[in-house]
């Protein structure tokens, strides 16, 4: 949604925002006029160091495993009508076995990927009543629809995330406050592959073409942050507590293996 009236001098916090599609999302309302938080535990560096943004971007470190984190950075700014809250942030699944899976990687993944969600969402609140309302926008997965063989935590994480956005929508409908997942399938990021050229061959044979054109094929960031950005948008005020699939049509098929 490319509409600058839209996000011009309005402030959006974006979770995940040093890789992938929370740093494309958090460059692209950045564009866009609006004057956004993002949060990591790492730096966005081509953000931050951007001239253009000096007076737009804000950037707090935070460990999103760390309530107490959280809190702070909400607190901090409490007094701002936030317009989106856009909960990108997620860990990848370590590719264990659920018999080879330690409690410790249980917890680490879902506290960041689902526990997170719940508390910027929660803490949120105060700044979407500065604000008369908003939109959370949660980023779930394929996975939490269909997976692969151990991705155990991961997949549980994000249909945690789809049942959450889900009852978040019942509760603070009466705040005026939207809440939208989207799932979107293999994209580009840090998270699907580090070296893309060097890993097409592998990605082909797990099922995710590269060819930009192929069903499930491997996406861009930005197709993902476009999704985003629509749904917190006014164009999508009838969108509320249900999950947009992007996943170049991944679902549709019924299996690869």
């Amino acid at each position: 949604m490319r509409d600058k009236s839209e996000w011009n001098q309005k402030f959006c916090i974006v979770t995940g925002a040093a890789s992938g599609i929370g740093e494309t999302t958090f460059r692209m309302l950045l564009d866009l006029g609006a004057s956004v938080l993002g949060l990591d535990r790492n730096e966005p560096r081509e953000i931050l160091k951007n001239k253009k943004f000096k007076a737009q971007a804000h950037f707090r470190k935070c460990d999103l495993s760390d309530p107490d984190q959280i809190l702070d950075v909400f607190e901090e700014f409490k007094d701002s009508e936030l317009k989106a809250l856009f909960n990108v942030a997620a860990l990848p699944s370590n590719g264990l076995s659920i018999s080879n899976l330690s409690v410790q990687e249980w917890d680490q993944i879902l506290n960041v990927n689902l526990r997170a969600v719940f508390l910027t969402s929660k803490y949120s609140l105060p700044l979407f009543k500065n604000n008369n309302g908003g939109c959370i926008v949660n980023v779930s997965s394929v996975h939490a629809f269909a997976s692969m063989r151990n991705h155990s935590a991961y997949a549980a994480s994000k249909g945690g995330v789809n049942s959450l956005t889900a009852q978040l929508a019942l509760e603070l409908n009466p705040l005026n406050i939207r809440v939208v997942g989207v799932a979107p399938g293999s994209i580009k990021t840090p998270m699907t592959t580090k070296d893309f050229e060097n890993d097409k061959l592998q990605l082909e044979k797990l099922g995710f073409p590269t060819d930009g054109l192929g069903i499930g094929h491997v996406g861009e960031p930005d197709e993902i942050a476009e999704v985003l950005l629509w749904s917190a948008s006014s164009a999508a005020s009838f969108v509320n507590g249900t999950v947009i699939t992007a996943d170049a049509g991944l679902l549709a098929r019924l299996t690869f293996e």
